[in-house]
């Protein structure tokens, strides 16, 4: 880390004539040491492509690079692409897509399994990862940036604030790890809070629900969060039999709320419901 990797990013704004964009969460990482532990945790068995989300300057693009077969940077902002460009001119081991992640056709552009990374801006981190868990089927893998905040959503338990959709599909699809914290002192320009690192191994996929159906079961029931399960099935089931009958095979009480239901009991419902 240190005033090294600062002056670099400062030198490379500068030569390029742009500032970094605070609108879209622009703090670039300039701790070699974490480029290093996270480009080798996103790789994970080196066997897939990666996808990386907001490469900016491409500091962890560069250390992915010959890390895993192709790296595919998903990278919004027109001047971080011209960066990229000039940066990685010739590489073979890289393609650059000027893209909105959040419209972007992702099966199409990584088609069959691959594996994921970023550093993710906190207004749209729940975004972002809820269209990758979406695809679980197809990522084993997925090692993000995030700020403090968004980084307990992963882990959040029932019965708590934090508890939604993102850490139901989190935790369902995958074992997650907290692997290092960084301070702001390893960004410029620096945050306001500091960021954590977290890695998602993919479960046995075999016996789980379908990711997309499931999402929209579990978006659907935390829709209204202060309403019974019993109230927001009913947009889902129709008829009181058919709520009744679902809850009462699930063991679930007509009072319940989402938010104090554990994993496995929400999972439980989807399947006699979707």
């Amino acid at each position: 880390m240190g005033a090294n990797g600062i002056n670099n990013i400062k030198a490379q704004l500068e030569g390029l004539n742009i500032r970094p964009n605070p609108a879209l969460g622009q703090n670039f990482l300039c701790d070699d040491s974490a480029i290093e532990l996270i480009s080798r945790a996103a790789s994970y068995d080196g066997q897939h492509e990666l996808m990386e989300i907001g490469p900016g300057l491409g500091a962890l693009t560069g250390a992915l690079i010959g890390l895993v077969p192709r790296v595919t940077a998903v990278e919004i902002d027109a001047n971080m692409v011209r960066a990229l460009k000039a940066r990685f001119s010739g590489e073979a081991g890289l393609d650059i897509i000027q893209s909105d992640i959040l419209k972007l056709d992702i099966p199409s552009v990584m088609p069959g399994t691959f594996i994921a990374a970023g550093n993710l801006p906190y207004y749209i981190t729940t975004p972002i990862v809820t269209r990758l868990l979406c695809l679980s089927s197809s990522i084993p893998c997925m090692t993000f940036m995030v700020q403090k905040e968004a980084a307990r959503r992963f882990f959040a338990a029932p019965k708590t604030k934090l508890y939604g959709p993102l850490s139901i599909m989190a935790q369902y699809y995958y074992d997650i790890q907290s692997l290092l914290s960084l301070s702001p002192a390893s960004y410029y320009p620096q945050p306001d809070v500091d960021s954590e690192v977290v890695r998602l191994i993919r479960r046995d996929m075999t016996a789980k629900l379908e990711p997309k159906r499931f999402f929209g079961f579990i978006e659907a029931l935390f829709a209204m969060r202060r309403k019974t399960i019993y109230n927001n099935l009913k947009p889902i089931l129709g008829s009181r039999d058919a709520i009744c009958d679902a809850l009462s095979s699930a063991g679930i009480a007509e009072n319940a709320r989402a938010e104090e239901l554990s994993i496995d009991k929400l999972a439980q419902l989807a399947a006699l419901c979707i």
